[in-house]
């Protein structure tokens, strides 16, 4: 869920004495295309065994089942395997016409943003840019996290 990545980056940036956060969409997207503007993390065309998708297995695996999945600053599974969160709320501006959606946001939820993909969808619908949005207080199995530790400001 959000809050148990939110609860983990408070914890790491404790421990490590240091901000610790979710990344924004932009910055999610910069790590995964690159500066090229890559499709995918690993180049501009679909390449089967580089994503974990519904066609592959349809199940999420552990981080780097898939070593060609990886961007140009060397993340791995940044498209398919999971969703990830990101620290953005959808604010509705790219009108989405999803009815699920449209009702969210009429019953007041606040919808998070989050970013690649997942296992559990085509592979047409997982790339660097793919976007979704989730109500911030689902718990969902498909949804991880990576996180952003800021660096410390010279003293």
């Amino acid at each position: 869920s959000l809050s148990d990545a939110l609860a983990y980056c408070k914890w790491l940036g404790e421990k490590l004495g240091t901000n610790v956060r979710l990344p924004t969409e932009a910055e999610w997207e910069f790590a995964a295309r690159g500066t090229d503007g890559r499709k995918y993390p690993w180049g501009a065309n679909w390449d089967k065994g580089a994503a974990l998708s519904e066609e592959s297995r349809g199940k999420v695996s552990a981080v780097r089942s898939c070593e060609t999945n990886r961007s140009p600053f060397g993340a791995f599974d940044m498209a398919g395997n999971v969703w990830e969160w990101t620290s953005d709320k959808y604010d509705g501006a790219d009108g989405v016409n999803d009815s699920d959606i449209q009702k969210a946001i009429k019953a007041g939820q606040v919808l998070r943003i989050v970013k690649g993909g997942s296992a559990v969808i085509p592979a047409s619908q997982i790339s660097a840019q793919a976007r979704f949005q989730i109500p911030e207080n689902a718990k969902v199995a498909t949804v991880g996290f990576r996180y952003v530790i800021d660096r410390p400001k010279p003293e």
